[in-house]
């Protein structure tokens, strides 16, 4: 560790250095991965407009003046920057292989949360190596919770695999007075005071209106799809999907949620008719921190390892297999953590 200190530099990215950024991302990561060759995605994603510099903190090496680590990270008021409490999600963590250095992956982690002192700390979707290094920082580690709605209209798929015939089970309610209303930019816009009791302050990590406008409206590559839950003319809560597909094969990914809670149960009826309208296989829900009991109780079935369904989650490029989505937590026990598969860096393009 203190070769790590005595040899490196550490700091956060300062914006010049993007170039070099990016050519380690290729390099050490992956080979053309959109964040090192697309720059609109990279600034919409990291970069600090007030500090001038990028959410990533990098590791360079005093010899050889090259970057030897990298962590990314991504706080929530990147998204609204009037939000105070410091909820930060890891994203893109890579040491260079061949270095022969100790400890490197664990020194970044450890000057982030020196120098940012975060109330909520998450990351997930890293490689098990990592692993150890967020359970020696105390970070509890997770599986998120992965929900699937298969369309009752199909009997053929081509992304499904291993279907055991269960479009349903005995647990789910209808609640024929709620109907889903989806919301372009202008209509989610006329919304906002009508959703101001959603975000509570007692779930982290802390979000806000103009969080949820900036994160999914004004993505520069998805185009997402989001919907309120109405019932006699109240929104109860908002659902956001994106539609993925593998040749002529669609799946509608549920990546975000928010509002009451309970406002999901009674829906089957309502995702049907929205699996119909964009021809979609299957609607699929990654989350830690709704009950089992309400999403079943809304037609959800969990995946799990007895069934042996496969309900992809890889379409860039699509990789016909389950996968499953560790989270490595460390927050203040007395919130209510909530997190789904749009929060972080896992909903993005590769």
């Amino acid at each position: 560790m203190n070769d790590v200190l005595e040899n490196y530099d550490l700091r956060i990215c300062r914006k010049e250095e993007l170039t070099e950024l990016q050519k380690f991302i290729n390099d050490n990561w992956k080979n053309n991965h959109l964040l090192a060759t697309n720059k609109v995605l990279m600034d919409w994603q990291h970069l600090d407009r007030k500090n001038q510099s990028y959410n990533f903190v990098i590791a360079e090496c005093r010899h050889t003046k090259q970057i030897h680590g990298i962590l990314g990270y991504i706080p929530t008021s990147h998204f609204d920057k009037s939000i105070k409490d410091c909820d930060i999600w890891l994203a893109l963590w890579q040491v260079k292989e061949g270095i022969n250095v100790t400890g490197l992956g664990m020194v970044l982690l450890k000057f982030l949360v020196n120098i940012k002192k975060p109330r909520s700390i998450a990351g997930y979707g890293f490689n098990k190596s990592m692993i150890p290094i967020l359970r020696f920082f105390g970070h509890e580690v997770k599986e998120l919770n992965h929900y699937y709605i298969i369309n009752d209209h199909k009997n053929n798929f081509g992304l499904i695999g291993n279907f055991d015939g269960i479009y349903k089970h005995n647990k789910f309610v209808v609640d024929n007075e709620k109907k889903f209303i989806r919301y372009n930019e202008n209509s989610f816009l006329k919304l906002s005071k009508n959703l101001s009791n959603f975000f509570s302050e007692g779930i982290i990590p802390a979000k806000s209106f103009t969080y949820y406008y900036n994160r999914y409206f004004l993505h520069p590559i998805y185009k997402y799809h989001i919907y309120g839950i109405v019932k006699k003319g109240k929104i109860s809560s908002i659902l956001v999907f994106r539609l993925a597909s593998y040749l002529s094969n669609k799946a509608l990914r549920m990546v975000d949620y928010f509002g009451s809670s309970n406002g999901i149960i009674g829906t089957i009826k309502e995702f049907q008719k929205l699996l119909y309208d964009y021809d979609a296989e299957y609607v699929d829900f990654y989350n830690l921190g709704l009950s089992e009991n309400l999403l079943t109780n809304s037609g959800f079935i969990k995946r799990d390892i007895p069934n042996k369904v496969i309900i992809p989650s890889y379409f860039e490029p699509f990789v016909k297999k389950n996968v499953t989505l560790r989270l490595g937590l460390k927050c203040d026990n007395k919130y209510n953590y909530f997190i789904c598969k749009g929060d972080g860096d896992q909903d993005r393009p590769s």
